[in-house]
């Protein structure tokens, strides 16, 4: 239960992190390739899907040239290693909170861990059994 959990947050995060990222990044390369602004978005967009059919397609637009797919594939991967980062900072987090809670259980007696308690729990007997000299 706790593994889903945590899948669900870090993929939020990661998903989340990446979005606000990658216009960042694109940023920079569409003012340094005087990409219009009419193209700025689509190719904003082809980055997202980071796929080589919206690439192609991208490079139909006005002003948006090979080196500037280059770069944006660059910015892409840029924006994931800030969104894994997040992720890696949060799982490590979560870790820390594991090993604290970790640290507060009491461990039960080893006296208490005997097969004669399973099986009374297991049959659900309520008398009470003698107990071993």
């Amino acid at each position: 239960m706790g593994g889903a959990v945590a899948t669900a947050i870090y993929s939020a995060i990661l998903s989340n992190r990446f979005s606000s990222e990658l216009p960042k990044q694109m940023a920079g390369i569409i003012s340094a390739n005087n990409i219009p602004a009419s193209s700025a978005a689509s190719l904003i967009k082809a980055a997202t899907l980071n796929t080589a059919a919206a690439y192609k397609a991208a490079l139909n637009l006005p002003g948006v040239t090979a080196a500037a797919i280059t770069q944006s594939q660059l910015a892409v991967k840029l924006s994931y290693v800030q969104a894994f980062r997040l992720v890696y900072l949060v799982a490590v987090a979560f870790g820390g909170i594991a090993i604290i809670s970790a640290a507060c259980t009491r461990s039960i007696p080893k006296e208490k861990k005997t097969m004669e308690r399973a099986v009374r729990m297991e049959n659900e007997v309520s008398t009470v059994l003698p107990e071993k000299v």
